[in-house]
């Protein structure tokens, strides 16, 4: 990759921002600056853009639109599952283009999202942030890779509608079995998260966690 190249990449960093001086201003600056950020320029992002960081003037939810749809990469930021976060994720989604999510450690993530893979971060830690970087890092560079880079729920549950309405009546029962086992991944997933980060369930959560394994190996 040139240089030239490297700059021309473009970061879209999506998070709860606050007010200024807030609690939720803090941590999200902090995300940018200590994790983000150094995430993405490792993996060849000449810049990584946050709303309140655009420059130019206008309509700024025109901007935001124009970054969610043209950007090379967008990190989402679920944490407090803001309802500006959520909605920019949909845009992402409906375009179709890398994104990897990010949640607070210990909450919850929502049942439609939670059959993509949501790294979790367990701020204010420093040696967690430390840690939570690399893991960033390895996901940038995972999304980059898949050739199905823009898989997400909106794109398969378009895809399964194409196929329920396929003529050929195997093609529509496998789109009834690819939902079923869609809808179980996510339940296994939800579940393995919760059980992590209770207490005295390592035995469940680690069977959870073979479970969704296996499963996962099944739909491959």
């Amino acid at each position: 990759m040139t240089l030239s190249q490297q700059r021309d990449k473009t970061c879209f960093f999506i998070a709860p921002i606050g007010d200024e001086g807030s609690a939720i201003r803090e941590r999200s600056d902090d995300l940018l600056e200590c994790v983000v950020q150094p995430a993405a320029v490792a993996c060849g992002y000449g810049r990584v853009i946050r709303a309140d960081g655009i420059p130019t003037p206008g309509i700024i939810t025109n901007d935001i639109i124009q970054h969610l749809i043209q950007d090379d990469l967008v990190v989402a930021d679920l944490s407090g599952h803001n309802a500006n976060v959520f909605y920019e994720l949909a845009i992402r989604h409906a375009a179709g283009k890398p994104c990897v999510q990010m949640i607070q450690k210990g909450e919850p993530i929502p049942f439609d999202l939670s059959q993509v893979r949501t790294l979790r971060i367990n701020y204010p830690s420093l040696r967690a942030i430390e840690r939570f970087r690399a893991d960033l890092e390895k996901q940038i560079r995972q999304a980059e890779k898949r050739p199905s880079a823009g898989d997400n729920p909106l794109s398969q549950a378009i895809e399964l509608m194409s196929m329920k309405k396929s003529s050929n009546r195997s093609i529509r029962a496998t789109a009834e079995l690819r939902s079923e086992m869609a809808n179980l991944r996510a339940e296994l997933r939800s579940l393995s998260a919760d059980l992590a980060d209770a207490p005295n369930s390592r035995l469940v959560a680690d069977a959870s966690k073979e479970a969704l394994a296996e499963l996962n190996r099944q739909l491959r």
